[in-house]
């Protein structure tokens, strides 16, 4: 079969896990269960199956169904149940010596990257003949160290990938030099050419996901909806306005047909709508409920990621046309005011207590995120944070909780300026930057607090949190 582009993924078979000590395993996985156990007990109540799991495919899968709509051939390598690198190895090279295959596309998170080049080794290993092509968040802000780091990449795309892959293919089909494709990173005779960025993509332009392509070799089906692209906002531990550029939304038509898409040819009953901020535009949020709402569609379960800033009574109530069960996901962050001022969050804990509780009014499902050890933070303000968490699970007003180490990432303010927010990084070992489960020891320091001491305070946080979840659900 010729192949035009070859889309993979190395999250597959990477366990982040695995860094942790076994006492933290262990807490971190009856974290887990805790979780599971809750939402189930909340499903079980509204007469609800269980919620979709999350995969990781969803960009891979937009650039797959932009290309294929395009006129290239396209197919995704994302094999199930892959348990160990060396399977997965010999099925990606047994993959490519049956199928003529012109160019591979990589996006791996900063955890996976180091995996990512040694997958690309593996490929020219296979058939040199075969172009390369790695993007993501993490090579955008690092391009050119992706040449220092392997001989066995050939491109770099930055930021937004569908339009700048689409070009770069159609000069690789026309046996072309790609000085003029805007957003990528190569090297030509042993010297690195950095084209101009790319301009920010129409996406009004995407077409619904095609799942048949995930289909085709991933047994676990969900429903992924984005209705925009970008972050107005600028946290400092972030790299999501960076990535996009600004913040664009698709036509009420292009996401009601995705949503159409889903429900009728897919026969979805579960959808996450992947936003990073899906309240921000009010009016569109409005649209999306009122087609579910006239149309009818009955869906079991539905998730969103938003800011208590754009929470309020009359968006909730539109909300609640989504599905039977609804959890909003806020990312909280911190306790304290004033590291929330460091993260330029630019909301309170305030508004994020008075956000839960308009959640919990409206019998949504609220689900807290938080970051531990973020610049600015120290001992006490992190001990206070936990308790702050515990009493909010005891009042049941936020009941699913979660806590990430802070992890600099490239692209983020404070990576850009570790100096500025005192932060000392420790460890450039890129399969470390995971923030949540973290690696051991952490891959940075504050200077109020140690690598071991935000370690040990992520156990705290989790032993207590665990303590209180496990008690209130034996109450219930």
């Amino acid at each position: 079969m010729d192949i035009d582009i070859l889309l993979v993924t190395p999250r597959i078979f990477y366990n982040p896990k695995s860094n942790l000590p076994e006492n933290v395993l262990e807490i971190y996985e009856n974290n887990e269960e805790l979780l599971k156990r809750y939402i189930d007990l909340e499903c079980e109540k509204r007469s609800v199956n269980l919620p979709f799991s999350g995969f990781g495919y969803i960009g891979q899968l937009s650039i797959a169904s932009f290309l294929e709509k395009n006129n290239f051939s396209v197919e995704l390598f994302c094999p199930d149940d892959i348990i160990t690198f060396e399977r997965y190895k010999k099925l990606l090279m047994k993959f490519l010596r049956q199928n003529n295959v012109k160019s591979v596309g990589l996006g791996p998170y900063t955890y996976q990257y180091p995996t990512a080049l040694a997958i690309s080794r593996i490929i020219k290993n296979t058939n040199s003949n075969i172009y390369t092509i790695i993007g993501g968040h993490h090579v955008t802000f690092l391009d050119q160290l992706v040449f220092e780091d392997s001989p066995f990449v050939d491109f770099v795309v930055r930021g937004e990938g569908e339009w700048v892959i689409k070009n770069l293919l159609e000069h690789i089909e026309n046996n072309k030099i790609p000085r003029t494709v805007k957003g990528i990173t190569y090297k030509i005779n042993n010297k690195i050419k950095r084209n101009p960025d790319a301009q920010a993509g129409n996406i009004k332009e995407l077409p619904p996901l095609k799942y048949d392509m995930l289909q085709k070799q991933n047994k676990e089906m969900c429903g992924h909806i984005s209705i925009s692209r970008g972050c107005p906002y600028n946290c400092t531990f972030c790299s999501e306005k960076l990535f996009w550029k600004y913040p664009r939304y698709k036509s009420s038509n292009q996401i009601n047909k995705e949503i159409s898409t889903l429900v009728n040819e897919y026969h979805v009953k579960h959808i996450r709508f992947a936003d990073d901020t899906f309240t921000a535009n009010p009016k569109i949020v409005a649209k999306v409920c009122e087609y579910i709402r006239n149309e009818h569609i009955d869906l079991e379960y539905s998730q969103i990621w938003t800011r208590a800033d754009t929470i309020n009574t009359k968006i909730i109530k539109q909300l609640n046309n989504l599905s039977n069960t609804i959890e909003v996901c806020l990312g909280i962050e911190n306790a304290s005011n004033k590291v929330l001022n460091i993260m330029h969050k630019n909301q309170t804990i305030q508004q994020n207590i008075k956000a839960l509780k308009i959640i919990n009014k409206n019998n949504m499902i609220a689900h807290g995120f938080w970051i531990l050890g973020h610049p600015s933070s120290d001992m006490q303000k992190e001990k206070y944070t936990t308790n702050f968490i515990k009493n909010l699970i005891k009042n049941k007003i936020c009941m699913l909780n979660e806590t990430s180490i802070f992890t600099p990432y490239p692209g983020s303010a404070v990576y850009s300026n570790p100096e500025k927010f005192g932060v000392n990084i420790q460890s450039f070992d890129w399969s470390k930057y995971c923030e949540n489960p973290p690696s051991f020891p952490t891959v940075y320091s504050l200077k109020n607090l140690t690598q071991e001491q935000i370690f040990e305070l992520f156990k705290e946080r989790y032993k207590t949190v665990n303590s209180m979840l496990s008690s209130t659900l034996l109450s219930s």
